[in-house]
């Protein structure tokens, strides 16, 4: 039930990422209402602020890779302009599994291992990584990069995904699926608006691919056209949800096996 509305002066503020008094809005207590790009929503009580949140939206993206007998070292992703405040990260790495150096945030912050996936067909020598930084810091030019310390000419791809208002990993499932089998990730549930970030690590040899996700999920980022001396095939999707369970299955070609990602950003301050 609501419990009293307020006066708030608000303006989005490009250079911090948030918002600085300018125009007067009357909110009420837990409905939501636009400001700039955002959804807002107060929880007040007796005239008095308690807290406020954001609704999670997707970010910006990028990737960066080199094929196989390459001696580019480090490998970086493209540069894009993340909010300087109030968003999480995601970075993805495909490559050896002796290149096991921690990718580099260009804004300092420091990303987390998450989870990990061998390339089963190969046993332990290649592998996909996940890691996470949450409400870290953003900027123009932001980039990550990745250095090969152990094989200097092996292929690598390395993608950054952003998470604009979360702070929260709120559920993550990570599987392998064999060649044949339908390509369907583990399934995650959440108790309020998220976004959905997968990652799609085939292990097929050829140089073609496809990887299209179903259940609504939009590929941002992909490497499925490789070079002669080949490289990591990779494809990154994300969806904003509601409360519930979900899932991706992801359709590919040729038919082979792959590491599946998928994790569920939140703001634990949007209800």
């Amino acid at each position: 039930s609501l419990r009293g509305s307020i006066g708030i002066w608000l303006r989005a503020d490009p250079a911090s990422g948030g918002y600085t008094p300018s125009v007067s809005v009357l909110v009420d207590n837990g409905i939501p209402f636009q400001v700039g790009q955002d959804l807002m929503v107060f929880e007040i009580a007796d005239n008095a602020i308690l807290s406020w949140g954001l609704k999670p939206r997707t970010g910006v993206h990028a990737l960066g890779w080199c094929e196989e007998t390459s001696a580019t070292n480090p490998v970086a992703t493209a540069g894009i302009t993340t909010k300087t405040q109030g968003s999480s990260f995601l970075c993805f790495y495909g490559g050896y599994t002796s290149n096991n150096a921690v990718p580099v945030d260009s804004k300092g912050n420091v990303l987390t291992l998450l989870d990990s996936s061998y390339y089963v067909p190969y046993g332990t020598g290649f592998q996909s990584r996940a890691y996470g930084c949450l409400n870290g810091a953003g900027g123009a030019g932001h980039t990550v990069s990745f250095t090969k310390d152990s094989v200097a000419a092996g292929e690598v791809s390395l993608a950054l995904v952003e998470a604009i208002n979360t702070d929260t990993i709120a559920d993550s499932a990570v599987i392998y699926v064999e060649a044949g089998n339908p390509l369907v990730s583990g399934s995650v549930t959440v108790d309020r608006p998220a976004i959905l970030i997968a990652a799609w690590f085939g292990d097929g040899g050829a140089q073609a691919h496809t990887a299209v996700p179903n259940n609504g999920f939009t590929v941002v980022e992909s490497l499925l056209s490789l070079p002669p001396n080949l490289a990591v095939q990779c494809a990154f999707a994300v969806k904003t949800v509601a409360a519930g369970t979900y899932n991706v299955e992801w359709t590919e070609t040729p038919n082979q096996g792959a590491a599946l990602y998928l994790y569920a950003l939140t703001n634990s301050k949007y209800p």
